[in-house]
């Protein structure tokens, strides 16, 4: 087979159509990453790790389990909380001592819930 014909994947994860068919689950990274008992959020890493192959292969498996709700937040999506974050009100809010921990907090429970509804 000519080296030319050999199919490495798209150079981004996210528009790997294909990613599934060939992701390695038996590594490190992946599975403590798939460990439903842990509850880490937030799934960090070098550029060119692999977060986002992880990321949308963890998504893709588990949306078809219907045990299980995937919302997966992605970088465009930030862009409405970007909005919310910069807007009068909330940098009125966030200046009362103590409240930018529970209004983040709260932003991003809004976030997850939006993308929740919206996969449903």
């Amino acid at each position: 087979m000519p080296i030319q014909d050999i199919d490495l994947g798209e150079f981004s994860a996210e528009k790997d159509i294909n990613l599934s068919d060939y992701f390695l689950e038996d590594t490190i990274a992946y599975e403590s990453a798939e460990e439903l008992e842990d509850y880490r959020y937030i799934l960090v890493g070098r550029t060119g790790s692999g977060k986002s192959a992880i990321i949308s292969h963890i998504d893709k498996k588990f949306k078809e389990d219907k045990r299980y709700i995937c919302a997966l937040i992605k970088p465009s999506d930030k862009n409405f909380l970007d909005l919310i974050v910069q807007t009068d009100d909330f940098l009125q809010i966030k200046s009362i001592k103590g409240l930018e921990n529970v209004l983040f907090k709260v932003i991003w429970q809004y976030a997850i819930i939006a993308t929740i509804l919206r996969e449903k």
